[in-house]
C-alpha cells in the first residue's frame, strides 16, 4: 500500500460523500399552484442550510486531509485503520444532515449532527498524532503536524460545547454556535500563516 493510493481512495471517500449530501434536498412533487411550490420550496430552506454546513465541513476537512497526506512518507496498519475510521465518519455526515434539515426544531437531531462532525475532527486530530508518534511523518512536515493537532480538536470543542446550549437554551443557539469555527478557524490559519512565515527569517538569520 503506498502513500498515493491511500491519497486517492481517501479524495474518491471525500468526494462522494460531497455529492451525496444534495441527496437530503427533497424536490417537491404534485405540485399544483405557485403557491403550494412556494410553499414547498420553503420548507426546504432548512435542508438547504443543513447541506451548504455539512458540505463546507467536508470540504475544509478534505483540504486539511489533502495537506496532511503531503507530509506522510509511509503507510502502517496503524496509519490505514484510524484513516479509515475518518473516512467511515465522513461518509456517514449526510445521514445526520437528512435528519437536522427534517427536523432541525428537535433538540435530539441537533445533538446527533453535533456528535457526528465533532468525532470527525477526534478522528482527523488522532490520526494525526498517531503519525506523529509512529514516525512515519517527513521530518520537514513535524512542525505543521504539531499545529495541525491543536486545530484538529477546535472543531470538536465547539461542536460539543454546543450539545449543552442545544438541551438548556434551545437548538437555534447551538448551530448560531457552531458558527463560531469561522473566525476561530480563520485566526489560527493566520497564526500558523505568521509562524510559518517566521520560520524561514530565523533559520536564515
Amino acid at each position: 500500500m503506498t502513500v498515493g493510493r491511500v491519497a486517492a481512495f481517501s479524495d474518491g471517500v471525500f468526494a462522494i460523500a460531497m455529492t451525496v449530501l444534495v441527496l437530503t434536498i427533497d424536490v417537491p412533487n404534485g405540485i399544483k399552484t405557485t403557491a403550494q411550490l412556494n410553499r414547498a420550496l420553503h420548507e426546504e430552506i432548512p435542508a438547504v442550510l443543513s447541506y451548504a454546513l455539512s458540505f463546507a465541513v467536508i470540504g475544509r476537512y478534505w483540504m486539511a486531509h489533502h495537506s496532511y497526506m503531503q507530509g506522510v512518507r509511509r503507510v502502517t496498519n496503524g496509519f490505514l485503520g484510524l484513516n479509515l475510521l475518518l473516512l467511515g465518519l465522513i461518509a456517514l455526515v449526510p445521514f445526520p444532515t437528512g435528519v437536522l434539515g427534517n427536523y432541525g426544531n428537535f433538540v435530539v437531531p441537533t445533538i446527533m449532527y453535533a456528535c457526528m462532525v465533532g468525532s470527525v475532527g477526534l478522528a482527523f486530530g488522532f490520526l494525526e498524532i498517531y503519525t506523529l508518534k509512529a514516525g512515519i511523518a517527513r521530518p520537514e512536515s513535524n512542525a505543521n503536524l504539531r499545529r495541525g493537532i491543536a486545530k484538529s480538536f477546535m472543531g470538536p470543542a465547539v461542536f460539543f460545547a454546543s450539545i449543552p446550549i442545544a438541551l438548556f437554551v434551545g437548538t437555534a443557539w447551538a448551530k448560531y454556535f457552531w458558527l463560531v469555527m469561522l473566525p476561530v478557524g480563520m485566526l489560527i490559519d493566520r497564526r500558523h500563516a505568521r509562524t510559518r512565515d517566521r520560520a524561514p527569517a530565523e533559520g536564515a538569520a
